[in-house]
């Protein structure tokens, strides 16, 4: 007679760039079998499933042609410090020069342009250099912008 598995709920907590299947295969695999097919993500970048927007309900605003739930951009971006950029330097940052940024080494770094207030991208600074990581394209500025208009 073989008894019925059983299953435990095993909450895990993992930080940036973790695998999940990796660490689940050397926490559990020494001692049980796992079903992958149980393992569920709830929350992610601070961010829980209760505020998720099913497929069904994604696919319902598009056909309605309604403006999709999108958070507001400081929103996704947590606790990372900020740097503020004047307009010649937000242009030199988009075409992805380097700048002069005195301070504490730091990654990521949100970085912002003044006038208009917008968000151009992510960077790190090295030695007093400003060092772009991710930056936006000119039509995801100019969204984002658009999204700060319609946000109350």
């Amino acid at each position: 007679f073989d008894p019925p598995p059983r299953t435990y709920p095993l909450p895990l907590t993992l930080a940036v760039g973790h695998a999940l299947m990796s660490v689940v295969t050397t926490l559990l695999c020494p001692i049980c079998t796992y079903s992958r097919g149980a393992l569920r993500r709830t929350a992610t970048g601070g961010f829980g499933i209760e505020q998720t927007v099913s497929q069904e309900q994604l696919e319902q605003l598009v056909q309605q042609q309604a403006t999709l739930p999108l958070l507001p951009v400081p929103s996704l971006l947590g606790d990372a410090p900020t740097v503020q950029l004047e307009p010649e330097q937000a242009g030199r940052f988009l075409t992805g020069a380097r700048l002069r940024c005195p301070g504490p080494a730091a990654e990521p770094l949100a970085v912002w342009g003044r006038a208009p207030n917008a968000f151009l991208g992510m960077a790190k600074r090295v030695a007093d250099e400003l060092i772009a990581l991710r930056l936006l394209s000119p039509l995801e500025i100019e969204q984002t912008l658009s999204q700060q208009e319609t946000t109350p």
